[in-house]
C-alpha cells in the first residue's frame, strides 16, 4: 500500500527523498536561496540601518579579524561567546561558561578547513547544519500527516520571526535539527542513530538535559499502545527504546561530568545562568503566580528589551492555547516536547529572548501547519518581521 499526498506515509512505504519528492527539494532549494538572500542583506544592512561598531563592541562581540567588514555583523551577541569558548575554552568566567559545550567543539575542530577563522567554522556549520532542518521536520510531519500538511508546517517554521538563528552563528540550528532528527529515527526505530541524536542533544543547550522525557514517553506510548498484546508490545518497546533513552540519560551525565572538568563543578555550567540578567532558575516553574505578576502584572514593557519586551509577551499568549492543542490532538512524545520546550524556558525566568525559544518547539508549526488558513494569514507577515528582525541583529541590535 502507497500513501496518497492528502494521507500519513503508509506503514512500510520509502521515506521521501530528493528524487522522489518535490516538496522536499522545494524546501530544502527554498532554505538555500533565503540564506543567500540573508548574506546579501547582511552585506547592504550598514546602508539600510548603519552599523554601530561600538554597539557592537559594547554587546559583548569577539574581536575578528582576517574577514571582510560586513561579515563581522555575524558576530555579534551569542555567537561572540561561542568564538571565545572555541579559542579559549571553558572557565572564562559565567557569561561563557553558561554556554553548552557541543557547537564550540564542533568550531573549533573544524576551523583548520577555513583557515582557523573560527567566525566563518561557526557560520559555514550552523547553515550547513540546518539544511537538516526542513528535510527531518518535512519526514518526521510525513509519519502523521499528509505530505502537503507537513510542508506548510515546515513552511511556517522558516517563516517564523525568529528563524532567521537558524542561518546565523548560533546553536539553534544543531539544536533543532538533533531533535528532528532523534525523534525520526524513533518513530521509524532506527536505533543507533536515534541513540547518537538523543546522546548529544543535551550537549547542546541547557533545555536539552530534559530530552529524555519525551524518550522515554515515546517508550511507554509503544508498550502500552491499544490493540497489541502487551508483553510483545513491552518486549518490543524495551528492545526497541531503551538504547536511546540510556543515550539520553547518558548525554546529560556526559554535560555534568564536562561542567566539572572544566569549570570546577557538575552544576556550575547551569549555575551561571543566575549571572545573567534574566535569573533563570528551575525555581521560578514553581511560583507561577509570582512568575506570572513578574512578567505581566509588574513588567514596564518595551518594544526591545531584554527581560521586558512585549514581543516575548505576544508570542507566549498567542502560542499558549496552540500548546493546548497541541496537546490534545499530537502523538503524546511530541506533546510532552512542546509542553517542557514551551513552559520551562518561559517560566524560569523573564521571558529573554523568547521569540527564539518559541522557534525549536516544531510541534506548534505542525499544528499551525495541518490548517491550510493558518499558512496562508501567517507566512507573509512572519517572513517581513523576519527580515526586519535580521536586519536589526546583523547590526547589532538586540533581537531576541
Amino acid at each position: 500500500m502507497t500513501a496518497t499526498v492528502d494521507e500519513p506515509m503508509a506503514v512500510g512505504e520509502a521515506p521521501p527523498t530528493w528524487r522522489t519528492d518535490r516538496r522536499l527539494r522545494d524546501l530544502v532549494l527554498g532554505f538555500l536561496a533565503l540564506k543567500v538572500g540573508f548574506v546579501i542583506v547582511a552585506h547592504l544592512a550598514g546602508h539600510l540601518l548603519p552599523l554601530d561598531y561600538t554597539l557592537i563592541q559594547v554587546n559583548g562581540a569577539y574581536p575578528i579579524s582576517g574577514v571582510p567588514d560586513w561579515f563581522r555583523a555575524f558576530a555579534t551577541w551569542d555567537t561572540g561567546n561561542y568564538l571565545s569558548l572555541a579559542e579559549k575554552g571553558y572557565g572564562q568566567g559565567p557569561g561563557t561558561d553558561t554556554f553548552f559545550p557541543l557547537y564550540p567543539f564542533l568550531i573549533y575542530e573544524l576551523k583548520p578547513l577555513f583557515l582557523g577563522s573560527t567566525l566563518v567554522s561557526a557560520w559555514v556549520i550552523a547553515n550547513a547544519v540546518s539544511l537538516l532542518v526542513p528535510v527531518y521536520m518535512y519526514k518526521l510531519g510525513c509519519l502523521f500527516w499528509s505530505r502537503e500538511k507537513a510542508f506548510r508546517s515546515v513552511v511556517l517554521l522558516l517563516a517564523f520571526p525568529t528563524a532567521f538563528f537558524l542561518s546565523t552563528a548560533y546553536s539553534e540550528s544543531l539544536f533543532l535539527a538533533l531533535v528532528l532528527m532523534a525523534f525520526y529515527f524513533l518513530f521509524t526505530e532506527k536505533v543507533w542513530a536515534a541513540s547518537a541524536c538523543c546522546l548529544l542533544v543535551p550537549l547542546t543547550r541547557p533545555p536539552g538535559l530534559m530530552f529524555a522525557v519525551p524518550v522515554l514517553v515515546v517508550a511507554l506510548s509503544a508498550a502500552f499502545a491499544k490493540g497489541v498484546d502487551r508483553p510483545e508490545a513491552v518486549r518490543h518497546a524495551v528492545r526497541t527504546y531503551w538504547l536511546p533513552v540510556a543515550a539520553a540519560v547518558a548525554g546529560v551525565l556526559v554535560y555534568f561530568a564536562f561542567s566539572a572538568r572544566s569549570i570546577g563543578s557538575p552544576l556550575a555550567g547551569l549555575q551561571a545562568q543566575s549571572y545573567y540578567i534574566n535569573g533563570n532558575s528551575l525555581g521560578n516553574v514553581l511560583k507561577p503566580i509570582a512568575w506570572f505578576q513578574d512578567n505581566f502584572l509588574d513588567a514596564h514593557l518595551v518594544m526591545s528589551g531584554y527581560i521586558n519586551g512585549w514581543p516575548e509577551r505576544i508570542a507566549f499568549l498567542v502560542f499558549l492555547p496552540v500548546l493546548v492543542g497541541v496537546i490534545v490532538t499530537q502523538n503524546k512524545a511530541l506533546a510532552t516536547f512542546a509542553l517542557l520546550y514551551f513552559l520551562v524556558p518561559a517560566m524560569s525566568g523573564h521571558l529573554m529572548s523568547y521569540t527564539r525559544f518559541v522557534l525549536v518547539v516544531f510541534p506548534l508549526f505542525f499544528f499551525l501547519g495541518t490548517r491550510k488558513r493558518w499558512v496562508i494569514y501567517l507566512a507573509a507577515p512572519m517572513f517581513c518581521v523576519q527580515l526586519m528582525y535580521f536586519i536589526m541583529h546583523v547590526n547589532a541590535y538586540w533581537v531576541a
